[in-house]
């Protein structure tokens, strides 16, 4: 494989790649503990909130964020 040919398929992966690139997320979104500091709330009324269906969140494995 020469230098050429890496540089082409450098290209052709940035080309790939810029398909799949969109704009910077305009919403904010919040840990557990920024949540909970933000609107002065404890984290176990954070927690029947997000049960409820009261608050719009994604988890992430183990970890929780909350639309700020």
């Amino acid at each position: 494989m020469t230098q050429d040919d890496l540089e082409q398929i450098k290209a052709a992966i940035r080309e790939m790649m810029t398909e799949f690139e969109c704009p910077p997320c305009e919403e904010e979104w919040l840990t557990t503990q920024q949540f909970c500091e933000r609107f002065q709330i404890s984290e176990p009324t954070l927690r029947a909130m997000r049960r409820r269906g009261d608050v719009e969140f994604k988890c992430f494995g183990r970890s929780y964020r909350y639309r700020g």
